[in-house]
C-alpha cells in the first residue's frame, strides 16, 4: 500500500492512502483556516486546491517527513 501526500488549500497537509476517496489530515495551519485533523478525514471537493506535498511543506507544517517520504 503506498501513500500520496497533498496540501488542501495551502492551509493543509493532508494524505491519501491508495484506494481511499478520503483525505486523512497531518497538519493544518487554522489561522489560514485550515482543516483540524480532530474533524476527521475529508473528501476533496472541486472547489478544494490539491498539490503534492514536499519536504518544504512538512516542514512549513512542522511534520516530521520520516516514515512519509521515501
Amino acid at each position: 500500500m503506498s501513500t500520496q501526500y497533498f496540501v488542501c488549500n495551502e492551509n493543509t497537509l493532508c494524505y491519501q492512502n491508495d484506494g481511499d476517496t478520503c483525505l486523512g489530515v497531518l497538519a493544518d495551519k487554522p489561522i489560514k483556516g485550515g482543516r483540524a485533523w480532530l474533524s476527521g478525514p475529508f473528501t476533496p471537493t472541486p472547489s478544494d486546491r490539491l498539490r503534492p506535498a514536499t519536504l518544504a511543506d512538512f516542514d512549513y507544517y512542522r511534520v516530521d517527513p520520516t516514515g512519509h517520504i521515501a
